[in-house]
Parts: structure tokens; sequence; C-alpha cells
């Protein structure tokens, strides 16, 4: 026999033989399919177009070739991807995660974050996501992993880049 719960006034024939909840237990099945329809509803919603890109820009980053920092960009142009880049060494050269960067190769005290990067040969993302934009930067938006340094920011606008959007 096959047991089943059902709150006591779904219209169970009397002399069912079957378990029934109580109005407390009822209740609680309530709340809790009522939390899991909210749960699937914001699931399901629609991103704006900022998340959807920022959520494009953390999956580039997870290509990052730096031992210290994943950071990924994406170049928008009315709503659509012109190019995407992450940070690491330039194109042919050897990447940071296989031991090109001297500075990859330093630990954290011995290099602490924001310290000069005079032995790094890493692009930035935002740099490396313009070399791929092949001159359609201008009037786009840049979407970052992370608020870009002030040098990146002064590329960004020089490039003509009419927004740039980070967490």
């Amino acid at each position: 026999m096959s047991t089943h719960f059902h709150k006591p006034y779904e219209g169970c024939y009397s002399d069912c033989p079957e378990p029934h909840m109580t109005e407390e237990e009822a209740r609680e099945r309530d709340a809790e399919y009522a939390q899991l329809a909210e749960f699937l509803r914001a699931e399901n919603e629609r991103p704006d177009w900022d998340d959807y890109f920022l959520e494009i820009a953390t999956t580039v980053s997870r290509r990052a070739a730096c031992t210290r920092s994943r950071v990924g960009a994406v170049l928008v142009k009315d709503n659509r991807i012109v190019s995407t880049g992450y940070n690491g060494a330039p194109a042919g050269e050897v990447h940071c995660t296989d031991g090109g960067c001297p500075r990859g190769r330093l630990s954290y005290d011995e290099l602490p974050p924001n310290s000069e990067y005079d032995n790094c040969i890493a692009l930035h993302a935002e740099i490396n996501c313009l070399a791929y934009s092949r001159d359609e930067a201008r009037g786009g938006v840049m979407y970052v992993t992370r608020a870009p340094c002030d040098w990146c920011a002064k590329v960004l606008d020089a490039f003509g880049v009419e927004r740039v959007v980070h967490p």
C-alpha cells in the first residue's frame, strides 16, 4: 500500500486509511512550497544586461593565466559582445601559471598585493580585451570583474569606451 499525506481538508473520503497531516504540518508544507516557488522564480528571472555581461566577464576571468589575480573583461556594443579578455602574458609568451612571470613566482609575503609591477609580464584584462576589439571600442561598454586601475581607465577613455561596469 502506498502512503500519501494530504491536508485533512483536501476532500479525502471519510474512511481513508492513509495518514493525514495536521493543520500545523499543512501550514509548514505550504510555507516550504512558497519558499521553493520564490527560489525557482528568482533562479529563472531574466537578468538585466549589466548582470548578464558581468556574469560573462566572471566566466572569462576563469581563463586568466596569472597566479596572483584573475580578472575578466567583456567589451559590448549595442548589447552585443565585441571581444573578451583576461589578464595574462601576451599571446605567444610563457604564461604566468607556467612560470613565465617573475612576479607570479613570489608569494604575497615576498611581494604584497598592489606592489610595483615592474617584474610582471601580464597584460590587464581590459587591455587584452581592447587588443581584440577590431577598433570597435568607441561607444562601447566595458564589463570588468573589478575596478580598472588608473592606467587602464585612461586607456579605456582614450579608446572611447563610454561606460565601465564592475561589481
